[in-house]
């Protein structure tokens, strides 16, 4: 009988032993899970705060480009107040729009399309055929 008990014990603590192990190592994977996860969300974060950074800096760069071709190009009298972009089209082109103003508080925005020309350290703005209509039809040109 004392050897039944102590199989049955050697048994129950194999058992138990068996539990812990494997209780641990289930620890050890959620564990390993949640620090794989949270690597994975601060390189997502770190990549979109560089993303955010390139726009802003393409958007300030982009404004000068808009105002040297609505002044210049265009011969208006009007000057690019804020660029925003608001979608990358993937390369290294960006969408977004112009807000435009005059001195006699005509404005309108203008859809532009931002291209970083990294060899030059430069922007190239288009603005689509329509959206330049759009500029001489809100704004006087400087030839008056």
């Amino acid at each position: 009988m004392t050897i039944i008990l102590g199989v049955i014990a050697v048994a129950v603590v194999v058992v138990v032993a068996s539990n812990v192990v494997i209780n641990h190592k289930e620890q050890a994977h959620q564990a390993a899970l949640q620090a794989s996860e949270s690597r994975v969300q601060s390189s997502k974060k770190a990549k979109e705060s560089r993303e955010e950074s390139r726009e802003a800096g393409l958007a300030k760069d982009a404004k000068g480009v808009v105002n040297d071709v609505i002044q210049n190009d265009d011969n208006l009298d009007a000057k690019c107040t804020d660029v925003t972009i608001e979608s990358h089209d993937g390369g290294n082109q960006y969408s977004g729009y112009a807000s435009v103003e005059d001195d006699y508080d005509d404005s309108t925005t203008i859809d532009i399309t931002v291209t970083d020309v990294t060899y030059e350290d430069n922007v190239s703005v288009e603005i689509p055929g329509d959206q330049e209509d759009k500029l001489s039809e809100t704004f006087y040109s400087n030839d008056d």
